[in-house]
């Protein structure tokens, strides 16, 4: 499922034959932080009707390419335990400060700091 945020469909989604498209509204935020679009529009997807059936999810950006099987990947995600590609803030001690002054839940957790693709089970979404 490629999931869209945008107020209008756009031109892909006639060009895609079988893709299904999950389309929600932007985040009021998204103007003055993009990066909100895609957790928010995982959650609006999670929430919905459209939800996956299907237990390990792949996260991929629209610049991204597979280019061979990715079972290898999926086969080693479960519950509890999600696959990801470092970023390239990896091992960034200013991401890690951001987050200790930004955030307002489990501040003492150390972050992510992974990429797409993401593979992660739906329940830890």
């Amino acid at each position: 499922t490629r999931l869209l945020t945008a107020r209008e469909r756009d031109d892909l989604s006639d060009h895609i034959p079988g893709l299904a498209t999950f389309q929600a509204p932007r985040h009021f935020y998204a103007r003055r932080y993009s990066p909100i679009n895609k957790p928010d529009v995982i959650d609006k997807w999670l929430r919905s009707a459209d939800s996956p059936r299907e237990e390990i999810i792949l996260v991929i950006d629209p610049d991204n390419w597979i280019l061979k099987d990715v079972d290898p990947w999926t086969s080693k995600a479960s519950k509890g335990h999600a696959l990801g590609e470092a970023a390239y803030y990896y091992g960034s001690k200013t991401a890690q400060r951001l987050w200790r002054e930004l955030c307002l839940n489990n501040c003492d957790q150390e972050m992510d700091l992974v990429g797409v693709p993401y593979i992660v089970h739906r329940d830890d979404l």
